[in-house]
């Protein structure tokens, strides 16, 4: 699991990957080798409802596509063409789950 949210600039090991962001992050995180095939992007949000796809906004940028939820800019994936990101490529949990998520990074 990467976490964007730490480091602006997100580059993972071979095999299926996770993608950690965050709606509360400091700004957009860059995933540079996002497979979207096998790996996912995780979007950690507040509030008491789950975004969902249909919220969010990809919009075709030079070298690849920009992701945002409700007009913040969550990431810029690299070499992913908007169509190539579909429902299956998310996954959405409240913020009060990112701790035990952090904790569960270390342990693996």
């Amino acid at each position: 699991m990467a976490f964007g949210e730490d480091e602006p600039n997100v580059t993972t090991a071979e095999g299926a990957d996770i993608f950690a962001l965050s709606t509360e992050a400091s700004g957009p995180a860059r995933i540079t080798d996002f497979d979207h095939a096998e790996d996912q992007i995780l979007v950690y949000y507040g509030g008491d409802t789950a975004p969902t796809f249909s919220e969010l906004t990809v919009t075709p940028k030079r070298n690849g596509t920009m992701v945002e939820l409700a007009g913040a800019p969550l990431a810029t994936v690299d070499g992913v063409r908007p169509c190539e990101l579909t429902p299956e490529s998310f996954v959405f949990l409240p913020l009060s789950q990112r701790a035990q998520m952090t904790r569960r990074r270390w342990l693996n």
